[in-house]
């Protein structure tokens, strides 16, 4: 178990315990254990309705550029895992890429990094368009 699953863990049980106390003062036995049951279904739906916010939020506003051929755009590229700190994605032109925050690296043949765009707040910036000052931030 991770410390995300504990902690989910923990915020379902607080849930339901609420829920569960809040209906057995007022309608019993019965109606607390039901309470909580509803309790913990609830607090998995919030923190599921999360994930997806997150999820979208991502794939919406954090979306992907056009790929270094200027073929394939956002919904093109397929996300393939992690590697070390990164999301590794593959475009349909098969070149790899790899998004650290608000960079996206292009991997090569040998698997070096080169960077590719920047994302600035708005919209992706090309890396010949980058100024060394901007990328400490």
């Amino acid at each position: 178990m991770n410390i995300f699953e504990i902690a989910a863990f923990i915020f379902n049980s607080i849930i339901a315990f609420m829920i569960g106390r809040i209906l057995y003062a007022q309608y019993g036995i019965m109606a607390g254990l039901c309470g909580v049951i509803v309790g913990y279904l609830l607090g998995v739906c919030i923190l599921k309705s999360t994930l997806l916010v997150a999820w979208f939020w991502d794939r919406i506003f954090l979306s992907l550029p056009l790929c270094r051929r200027g073929v394939c755009t956002a919904r093109h590229y397929k996300r393939k895992g992690t590697m070390g700190d990164g999301i590794l994605y593959v475009c349909a032109c098969g070149d790899r890429y790899l998004k650290r925050g608000q960079r996206l690296f292009e991997i090569g043949s040998d698997d070096t990094l080169k960077l590719y765009m920047r994302y600035d707040g708005h919209n992706w910036v090309r890396s010949d368009n980058i100024k060394l000052s901007d990328l400490d931030t």
